[in-house]
């Protein structure tokens, strides 16, 4: 069996390295190709439909994504092409889950040998992007919450805090999120869910049509409504830019500062993560 990895970044180079001592193995990038039984997309989170459109069509084998994907663009994938999901759980630095969520294509007849390198529970397709999406947005808040309490009281109240058996999973403080998977993440589960959304910071700019947005959404929203937003990065850099947030913040407290509405405003940017309650 000749497998074949789209993508030969951090993802597509720790799945070379699990299988490579027991198939034909090749890794391709952007603008090569070669010809297999098994395709391996590990392409960067986020990626549109188009571009995933662009490598399924030239695929004549069996089809495993393992990168994130948006749920939207997940079902419409699904309508047009045969594919398991296999999402990659890779912490830094690249260490491996001790578990990872299979959601396997009926018409799959290698993807399940190749998955069982891995520890890993079946579930349906949905059930595994889903998760994997709702997963590193769940962890990026832990780590606002995390980093806002270093910053303010220290790290001995966080280790006091890990002392607790339900809290001892929490993240260790770090400087910032960095990376693209968190802040993609997000934004994906910002576009599933009522309760928060997320507003994409590329720059240091301040939008005004962003701001025009925000505030259309809160007054949608009504009480229930919850901002998570603000993750400053810089594209395929692993480091935290500085975030506008903080602008929106003053700008929707300055316009809803004699509402009820519940808002809580998380700015991720610049090695500091904060949590305002408006």
């Amino acid at each position: 069996m000749k497998v074949v990895i789209v993508g030969c970044g951090v993802v597509g180079k720790a799945h070379y390295e699990r299988i490579r001592n027991k198939y034909n193995v090749t890794c391709v990038d952007k603008g090569e190709w070669s010809d297999g039984d098994v395709y391996i997309i590990a392409i960067a989170p986020g990626i549109r439909f188009e571009e995933y459109d662009e490598i399924m069509r030239k695929i004549n084998g069996e089809i495993v994504v393992v990168s994130t994907m948006s749920y939207e663009v997940f079902k419409a994938l699904e309508s047009r092409y045969s594919f398991s999901v296999f999402p990659e759980r890779l912490t830094p630095p690249s260490q491996e889950s001790k578990v990872r969520l299979l959601g396997l294509d009926k018409n799959a007849r290698y993807t399940k040998e190749i998955a069982s390198l891995w520890n890993y529970i079946e579930v349906p397709k949905d059930v595994a992007v889903l998760a994997k999406i709702f997963e590193n947005a769940i962890w990026a808040l832990n780590i606002a919450i995390v980093e806002e309490i270093t910053r303010k009281f220290g790290k001995e109240v966080i280790k006091a805090i890990k002392t607790h058996e339900r809290l001892e999973w929490l993240p260790v403080p770090q400087i910032g999120i960095g990376g693209l998977c968190l802040p993609k993440d997000s934004k994906m589960a910002a576009e599933l869910l009522d309760i928060f959304f997320y507003v994409e910071s590329y720059d240091t700019k301040f939008r005004s049509h962003k701001l025009e947005k925000l505030i259309e959404k809160v007054q949608k929203a009504g009480g229930k409504f919850r901002w998570v937003g603000g993750f400053g990065y810089k594209p395929n850099v692993s480091i935290t830019a500085n975030s506008p947030a903080f602008e929106y913040y003053k700008a929707l407290k300055e316009r809803f500062l004699e509402s009820e509405d519940g808002i809580t405003v998380s700015a991720y940017g610049g090695g500091e993560i904060n949590i305002i309650d408006l």
